[in-house]
């Protein structure tokens, strides 16, 4: 994936959640780098004393999920530059929020696929707070992406079918869940299977 579009949506988020903010330009004014390999357990951090956003890009990122996460790191650039302090206070979560309705509003996220990734995909430890933003943003909103998932027991034909009709496979599901087969689609889809030996995750 290419690292620059990310930067340029932040940006965008950015400037057109704060335009009329006489301080947009210093809430613009932080660096990203990508890491490609963590060297201790993270997977993003803002450090306010040189204004820059560290994010491992490791090749296992979604990418709703990513600007979802430099949204996070970015709400505290903002809140520094707003109160010298940055933390996870009731003002952090408005800034956040904020900027995470502007990126939707821009299409730059689809908030039904960024809910599913959280609930089944990702173990980001914000996961329930994206996850209460998100569902007062849809709230009365017809849903345009859809997700199902299987936990299915191993059995390589039943893969190839899986693979066949467009699934992916994540093997590090979260909340006691593991190796799921996925797909989002913009039409509610039949299940595949209906066995009791399969789970059936769907959003």
């Amino acid at each position: 994936m290419s690292e620059i579009p990310y930067k340029s949506k932040l940006y965008t988020v950015i400037r057109e959640a704060y335009k009329h903010d006489q301080r947009v330009e210093d809430y613009l004014k932080f660096r990203v780098y990508y890491e490609k390999k963590s060297v201790r357990s993270f997977g993003a951090t803002y450090t306010p004393e040189n204004k820059t956003i560290r994010i491992l890009l490791n090749g296992t990122n979604f990418d709703d999920l990513l600007l979802s996460v430099l949204i996070h790191e970015a709400t505290h650039h903002v809140q520094y530059v707003m109160e010298g302090k940055t933390d996870h206070s009731s003002n952090f979560r408005n800034i956040q929020k904020k900027l995470l309705f502007t990126a939707m509003n821009l299409k730059y996220i689809n908030p039904f696929k960024l809910k599913a990734y959280y609930k089944y995909l990702s173990s980001y430890s914000e996961a329930s707070k994206v996850i209460q933003m998100i569902e007062e943003y849809v709230k009365g909103k017809e849903k345009d992406c859809f997700f199902i998932g299987y936990i299915i027991p191993y059995d390589k034909n039943e893969i190839a079918k899986l693979k066949e009709a467009g699934y992916k496979y994540c093997k590090h599901g979260v909340r006691g869940l593991s190796n799921i087969w996925y797909k989002f689609s913009n039409i509610k889809e039949k299940p595949l299977y209906t066995s009791d030996a399969c789970v059936i995750l769907q959003d």
